[in-house]
C-alpha cells in the first residue's frame, strides 16, 4: 500500500489522479450552477481541482485529506482564495454536523484506493458518509477506473437509486509509455443524484 505522507513529504507539488483537473470541473459544472452552492473534494491530496473550481466562481471548496502533508501544502498554496478550506480529515468519518451540508461531493480515486485495501467495507463506510453528507438533490460524482459492471451497482446500492439513474461519462487513458491499460482502456466517471 501506498504511504502517502512520504509521498507528500519526498513531492508537495501539484497533481491530479487519472483525468486533469480542468476536465473534470467541465463535466462538474451543471451540476453546481450557483456559486454559493457547498462542495467538498474528499481525498484531495494535491490535486488542483479545488482551485479549478474557485476560479469558476465556486468559492465554497472543502478539500478534505488524511495526509497532514497534503492538507499543509495546499492550504500554503492557496492561503489567499477566501472561502476554501484545507483540512486533514478521514472521509470515512466526517463530523456529524455536516450531514446534508454539501451541493456536490467529489472523488477521483479514493474509492478505488478503498476498493484495492483488504478491507474493503471501509468502501462501503465511505459511501454511506458521501451519501450522508449530501443535500438531498445533490450529486456524488466519482471518477473510476472500475468499469460500470462493477461500480454501478456498489454506487446503487449505497445510494438507493437505479443503476439507470447513475450517469455514466466514459473517459479515454492518455497513451502513457511503460504505464499498463488496465481491465479497461478508459476511465469512468459516475454521478450520482442523491434523491432521499
Amino acid at each position: 500500500m501506498i504511504s502517502w505522507e512520504r509521498r507528500y513529504e519526498d513531492d508537495g507539488s501539484e497533481f491530479d489522479w487519472y483525468i486533469p483537473a480542468a476536465d473534470v470541473v467541465k463535466m462538474i459544472e451543471p451540476l453546481i450552477p450557483r456559486s454559493e452552492d457547498e462542495i467538498l473534494y474528499v481525498g484531495c491530496g494535491t490535486s488542483s481541482l479545488g482551485k479549478e473550481l474557485y476560479d469558476r466562481g465556486r468559492r465554497f471548496v472543502t478539500n478534505v485529506d488524511t495526509s497532514r502533508l497534503a492538507v499543509h501544502a495546499m492550504a500554503q498554496r492557496y492561503a489567499d482564495l477566501n472561502d476554501m478550506q484545507f483540512v486533514e480529515m478521514d472521509a470515512t468519518r466526517l463530523p456529524k454536523d455536516l450531514g446534508g451540508a454539501f451541493q456536490l461531493v467529489v472523488d477521483k480515486a479514493l474509492l478505488d484506493y478503498f476498493l484495492c485495501e483488504v478491507k474493503k467495507d471501509k468502501a462501503n463506510k465511505f459511501l454511506k458518509e458521501m451519501k450522508r453528507v449530501l443535500k438531498i438533490g445533490g450529486w456524488f460524482c466519482c471518477v473510476s477506473h472500475g468499469t460500470p459492471e462493477t461500480r454501478l451497482p456498489q454506487l446503487a446500492s449505497a445510494f438507493e437509486v437505479p443503476s439507470a439513474r447513475i450517469k455514466v461519462t466514459t473517459v479515454p487513458k492518455p497513451d502513457v509509455p511503460g504505464m499498463e491499460q488496465g481491465a479497461s482502456p478508459n476511465y469512468f466517471v459516475y454521478m450520482v443524484r442523491v434523491e432521499a
